[in-house]
């Protein structure tokens, strides 16, 4: 067996990384070998030599290759969950279709606001998607957008506590475009996965979310945004 054919066969589908892959000690063992063992009148010849030197550096340009990156990945992961852990306890705001409401505070909503809007609405519904209560603001300012919803409902009454959908939207003449809701909350853990880091968070009114790949960073007012 010459070393090309000791490096396939380490390297087969049999082979456990432990106790058969070949490094670069084994390498040259087998090569010392082969020149020690090979027929004087037909020795190897160089580009034979050659070749096998030329695999072999590959096989082990590879090997560092995967360990650089599986080293790379770690310390990638290492660093997100340190980023993570530094937003524990902090609000943020996250893109939501609901909002919760303890039956005394306020939750609030932010809008970005196109140009040439005439108004903003934004409809809360209740569990079954009917709409409960409406926010409407004329001439609103292009741009970053931030209303309260008291509670009330549509006929006078005080919402019960629970969850409530949210529906906002542009106006301008007989035209309207959906927008997007972000609400507050408060992230109290963090959890690793393979499609990213997750943020789990409470909002301030009790409800939870779980976020994939959140990113937050600290606004003018000092609060943490997405």
């Amino acid at each position: 067996m010459d070393v090309l054919s000791a490096l396939s066969a380490g390297a087969g589908p049999s082979a456990t990384p432990s106790n058969q892959s070949l490094g670069q000690q084994d390498f040259m063992r087998l090569l010392i070998a082969q020149f020690q063992a090979q027929n004087p009148l037909e020795p190897l010849g160089n580009t034979e030599f050659i070749g096998q030197l030329a695999q072999f550096s590959v096989v082990s340009g590879v090997q560092q290759l995967d360990s650089s990156f599986k080293g790379f990945a770690q310390q990638l992961t290492g660093d997100q969950v340190l980023q993570g852990a530094s937003l524990l306890g902090k609000p943020v705001q996250r893109v939501s279709d609901q909002i919760g409401f303890d039956g005394q505070h306020a939750p609030v909503m932010t809008l970005d606001v196109p140009p040439g809007a005439a108004r903003v609405e934004v409809d809360v519904l209740n569990a079954n998607g009917v709409r409960v209560a409406q926010r409407v603001q004329d001439n609103p300012a292009a741009g970053e957008f931030t209303l309260a919803w008291d509670g009330l409902l549509a006929d006078g009454s005080r919402a019960t506590p629970g969850r409530y959908g949210v529906q906002a939207r542009a106006v301008a003449g007989a035209s309207s475009a959906a927008l997007t809701v972000r609400t507050e909350a408060t992230v109290t853990g963090i959890a690793p996965s393979a499609q990213g880091l997750q943020l789990h968070a409470r909002d301030d009114r009790g409800g939870q979310h779980r976020a994939r790949r959140h990113r937050a960073f600290a606004g003018a007012d000092g609060r943490d945004r997405p």
